[in-house]
């Protein structure tokens, strides 16, 4: 990618796509191993050995926190941008629970009862948050510095690398509401058209944050626009793109050559045919 290329990054990144490619390909072997319970345990454990690590080591050799980056995070950021693999599929692994619970309430056609489901872990979650806070602000009142060590991984909401607890969970519980809000949209049947071009874009979502980096990010890199007050047009004129080349790659299904796993999808590719 140009910035990168340009600064010299390119190779010290670790995408989100990186971090979730990942915990799917972990999370698929564990999940039919480990009850619900036994997730939250290991997200725990894994969530708090990262931010021990993060911590502890925080005044380590450079080679060690260079190598630690990818895998807990630390505070010195030897790469350019990163998802740290341990806290984020603890994320992945306690969101699992959620999901195999929405699940069986789909498959159920228990469509109220996971809307209840949601909206009161949403809840429930930003209520955690809340009470962070409340924390938070009467330790700064009593001069203790809240934003750094334990507790700054603990309560600052603005940590995102390594990802701190409140930050999670005030995301988290953001996203969770959201759902909410579209289970009860689709199960009422309001704004459909809405709700298909929202499918497409979850059906495409690989595709969709390759277009949207390139088209965001890449390019203005290349073509290094000046600043103008304009600036709103050259955003929806590359948000227009994306939508449009995402409508066109749904369209015709190319979301089955995003494999390397099914024979089938390499004789589609190849051009190879059997004979007859």
């Amino acid at each position: 990618m140009p910035y990168l290329a340009y600064n010299g990054h390119n190779y010290k990144m670790l995408f989100i796509t990186d971090t979730i490619g990942f915990s799917m390909i972990a999370g698929s072997w564990l999940l039919p191993r480990l009850r619900p319970s036994l997730r939250l345990v290991l997200s725990a454990v894994l969530f708090l050995a990262s931010w021990i690590a993060v911590v502890e080591l925080s005044g380590s050799h450079q080679h060690l926190l260079f190598w630690m980056e990818p895998l807990t995070g630390n505070l010195t950021h030897q790469w350019y941008d990163v998802f740290p693999l341990l806290p984020w599929f603890a994320l992945f692994m306690s969101g699992t629970v959620i999901g195999e619970r929405i699940s069986v309430y789909f498959h159920n056609n228990q469509l109220k009862d996971m809307d209840k489901m949601l909206l009161k872990t949403a809840i429930s979650v930003m209520g955690v948050f809340v009470f962070l806070q409340v924390i938070k602000t009467i330790l700064r009142i009593k001069g203790l510095e809240v934003d750094r060590g334990y507790l700054g991984a603990l309560l600052f909401h603005g940590r995102k690398n390594p990802p701190g607890l409140s930050y999670m969970i005030f995301y988290g519980g953001s996203g969770l509401f959201m759902l909410y809000v579209l289970a009860v949209m689709i199960r009422r049947r309001v704004l459909s058209a809405f709700i298909d071009f929202l499918r497409m874009i979850g059906r495409n979502s690989l595709f969709v944050f390759i277009l949207q980096y390139f088209f965001l990010i890449s390019l203005n890199v290349l073509l290094r626009p000046c600043w103008t007050p304009l600036w709103p047009l050259l955003f929806l004129s590359e948000l227009l793109m994306v939508v449009l080349l995402t409508w066109f790659w749904d369209s015709k299904g190319y979301n089955r050559l995003l494999t390397i796993l099914h024979p089938g999808v390499w004789k589609e590719v190849v051009f190879i045919r059997k004979r007859k």
